[in-house]
């Protein structure tokens, strides 16, 4: 778990970088959002084809709603983060995007009931938050 994370971070970071110098050179932010999202998930697909089975129960009822609102509001992100990375400094809108750790931790707490070292929690929020204060302060 801890390693994984760590990983995805470090290519995160990497991916992120590429995915906003390739946006600033598109003529479309839309339509390079769209193409950005596609492209991993048929990445996904051709190297994993039987997982198109599993796919059933996201199609179906409720799950199907709760999937068409995760994909809007995860399409509204990509295209306001890239936007905000295409109109200002990486090194400042990065960080300013971090700050969705807080709401992820409260978001988690809240509704997923993840209480288990709760002060480390908020500790680690606070200074993930004072972090970007400092770095995007002048």
């Amino acid at each position: 778990g801890i390693f994984m994370g760590l990983l995805t971070g470090v290519i995160f970071g990497f991916a992120t970088v590429a995915w906003v110098y390739v946006g600033k050179h598109a003529p479309d932010t839309a339509s390079w959002t769209a193409l950005s999202f596609l492209g991993p998930s048929l990445v996904v697909l051709l190297t994993n084809p039987r997982s198109v089975s599993k796919m059933k129960p996201f199609f179906r009822g409720d799950m199907l709603v709760r999937m068409t609102l995760l994909g809007v509001f995860y399409s509204i992100s990509g295209l306001t983060q890239l936007m905000a990375f295409k109109a200002g400094n990486v090194s400042l809108v990065a960080p300013l995007a971090q700050t969705s750790i807080v709401l992820t931790i409260l978001l988690a707490v809240i509704f997923l009931h993840e209480r288990t070292r709760l002060w480390q929690k908020a500790i680690a929020t606070m200074a993930c938050f004072l972090g970007v204060l400092l770095i995007v302060a002048k």
